[in-house]
């Protein structure tokens, strides 16, 4: 198993994480493997801000919590305020904050990933109304939803190829509006809404540069502002981010790992006949 730190939203925690880490690794190695009780048994938010000490857990809360006896530590899934996860390593009076590896899989990302889905497929039916337009291709065996900024340079690149891959796998596009580049990006986003774009309206460049004051009314503000509430459960903080009907998802502008959901669901329809 291996131990990565994946940032820290703490700052004074920041400098003493590379300590813990080496400390714990020492310990696992020199000394006796010998593990005993349910080393999440005295865990809870309460014992995690001892431990942090001055650094706030304000707004957070734990979402998963599950022993790994081998190395006598308690997985911790905090989701932030903001709505991100958060995968701690959490012993009696020390923490770890990264991601966990064994046997080359990411056990962090692979537990916030199953948690993501199951968020997602609580409240598919709230993320459906916040769906500013949508493009269908001609037959639609899945949908996707994207979640995309019109600010975004990296939401930009995946834009213009995301039409093919609808195209090619069948895919109903449900695009949601969600920005990180405050006020001007959320009036953007309303713009986009009180104008009734379609997919390619969107994808022109030269709306994104204009005063956006002219195109602001209240159907675009509601929406927009319950979209930010869908996506805050959910926890997602970045994009662009893809979603699949089945809850799967890629973060990022990530069409390589986009293109093998589409193709596996895609496998999933048409099984091979030998």
């Amino acid at each position: 198993m291996k131990l990565r730190n994946a940032g820290c939203p703490w700052r004074r925690f920041c400098h003493v994480v590379p300590a813990m880490m080496a400390f714990i690794a020492l310990s696992i190695f020199t000394a006796p493997p010998c593990f005993c009780g349910d080393p999440c048994s005295e865990i809870d938010l309460s014992a995690i801000s001892k431990i942090l000490k001055g650094d706030s857990l304000s707004g957070a809360s734990i979402v998963s919590q599950e022993p790994i006896k081998d190395l006598g530590l308690c997985e911790v899934i905090l989701k932030t305020q903001t709505g991100q996860y958060l995968p701690c390593y959490v012993s009696r009076n020390s923490l770890i904050l990264g991601h966990l590896y064994k046997d080359g899989q990411n056990i962090s990302q692979n537990k916030v990933t199953q948690i993501r889905k199951s968020v997602f497929l609580s409240l598919d039916s709230k993320l459906n109304r916040v769906v500013a337009f949508i493009y269908r291709p001609r037959v639609t065996k899945t949908n996707v939803y994207m979640i995309t900024d019109p600010l975004c340079p990296y939401c930009h690149k995946v834009e213009s190829r995301i039409k093919e891959l609808a195209n090619k796998y069948n895919a109903q596009i449900n695009v949601i509006l969600y920005s990180v580049h405050g006020p001007y990006g959320e009036k953007k986003c309303v713009e986009a809404v009180c104008r009734n774009f379609t997919l390619d309206d969107y994808q022109k460049n030269n709306w994104r540069k204009r005063n956006t004051d002219d195109y602001q009314c209240e159907k675009g503000d509601l929406l927009i502002e319950n979209a930010k509430k869908v996506i805050h459960k959910i926890g997602i903080s970045g994009v662009p981010t893809f979603i699949l009907d089945d809850g799967r998802s890629v973060s990022g502008a990530n069409l390589t790992a986009l293109t093998k959901l589409l193709t596996a669901s895609q496998d999933r329809e048409n099984p091979r006949k030998d």
